[in-house]
């Protein structure tokens, strides 16, 4: 069994698009890059609080501070 993927045109321009298609392209890479430290807080925060939950902790909240979040590409 095949799975269809149906998309919809993108209502941008080809100049928003760009601007879009950029900030994703660098939400990716941040991402990739963000992995490890991410793992580092989720242990730091389960030994300290007893919670998987970095985003509780100020070391994880400031981690987090000048994360991008891809919405919809």
């Amino acid at each position: 069994m095949s799975r269809t993927s149906k998309t919809v045109p993108s209502p941008l321009d080809a100049r928003a698009r760009e601007v879009v298609d950029r900030l994703h392209a660098q939400n990716r890479h941040q991402f990739l890059r963000s992995i490890w430290p991410l793992i580092r807080e989720m242990v730091k925060a389960k030994f300290g609080t007893g919670n998987w939950d970095s985003t509780q902790t100020d070391s994880g909240k400031e981690m987090l501070a000048d994360k991008m979040v891809a919405l919809d590409p």
